[in-house]
């Protein structure tokens, strides 16, 4: 399967892959079509950099949008629920 990042597997296989050492093959996991095995052939670390700041902006503008899309959702349904069609025929 080639390198896979922590993210990118479920909880419980990484589990299982983590106490496996290096070279071995690790215990059976049962997962809803079956079971799985991995063969452990190396494991790596990478360590990433995060700019504390350029994060703290990103999560500031995602807190924002979804306020406003909320804001938006509410004043739409105040206008609607206040609205009345009449119909002349």
């Amino acid at each position: 399967m080639g390198w896979i990042p922590e993210s990118e597997i479920s909880q419980n296989l990484l589990e299982s892959i983590k106490k496996t050492t290096i070279g071995n093959i690790t215990d059976p996991i049962r997962v809803p079509g079956g079971l799985v095995l991995f063969n452990v052939e190396n494991k790596r670390h990478i360590e990433k950099k995060i700019d504390m700041e350029n994060e703290l902006n990103r999560l500031i503008e995602v807190e924002k949008e979804k306020q406003l899309t909320q804001f938006s959702i509410t004043y739409f349904n105040l206008v609607k629920n206040n609205t009345i069609i009449k119909s002349f025929e």
